[in-house]
């Protein structure tokens, strides 16, 4: 699968001999079998490259992958404006992928009952039943507030 998303063959070789080199191929056949379009699929592959470069520097078994390497990655990284790109949905997809096939563990569940965490509950219900919006604008306008009350 990789050889069809970029024109030269050592990206692919290069790809597949990172840190998640052995889940990149189903990834990308399954982001394009949901229609993502190339371009958008070569740009997270290499997110993916440079996320699996940064969970082998830190010694992070795919195993104990979990949501909270995601925001230490996007916040120790250098990429810039991660929403407008879509890393977070991209890593967050990845790291799905990697549970259905029993690579990562199951999430962590913690509810967390802060007066801001009620707060943003009550936004997300606000957007999904009276404003009708779908899941993906639910998620990034969720996302978007939420550092605004983690910074409190």
């Amino acid at each position: 699968m990789l050889e069809t998303c970029f024109a030269k063959q050592w990206v692919a070789r290069r790809l597949r001999q990172g840190y998640l080199g052995a889940h990149l191929d189903s990834f990308a056949a399954a982001d394009t079998a949901v229609g993502y379009a190339g371009s958008t699929v070569r740009t997270q592959l290499k997110l993916l490259w440079k996320f699996g470069r940064w969970l082998e520097q830190r010694r992070i078994p795919l195993s104990d992958l979990h949501e909270e390497h995601l925001k230490r990655f996007l916040a120790e990284s250098s990429l810039k404006d991660p929403l407008r790109r879509g890393y977070g949905a991209a890593l967050q997809r990845f790291l799905n992928h990697l549970r259905e096939r029993g690579v990562a563990g199951p999430a962590k569940t913690s509810i967390d009952d802060s007066p801001a965490a009620h707060l943003l509950r009550q936004y997300e219900t606000l957007l999904k039943q009276e404003r009708g919006l779908a899941s993906v604008t639910v998620n990034r306008y969720v996302w978007l507030v939420s550092p605004t009350f983690r910074r409190s």
